[in-house]
């Protein structure tokens, strides 16, 4: 697999994690499973995409030459 796509994969699965835990938090400890999440994947998959696990961002950066 080329070094794009694992980036690319690692956006997917960061946003798809992020969305899926925090989500289902439930009210009370929606802040702590965004948190904790945002930590995991920080450290499952920040050393291949960065650690930007939002795609707005990543979009961002990359509309202003941030990022290849």
């Amino acid at each position: 697999m080329s070094d794009s796509w694992k980036k690319y994969l690692a956006e997917f699965i960061g946003a798809f994690v992020l969305m899926v835990i925090g989500v289902g938090a439930g009210y009370v400890g929606t802040a702590l499973a965004f948190g904790a999440a945002i930590i995991i994947l920080a450290y499952s998959v920040g050393r291949i995409s960065g650690g930007r696990v939002n795609p707005a961002v990543s979009l961002a950066m990359a509309i202003r030459g941030d990022i290849s």
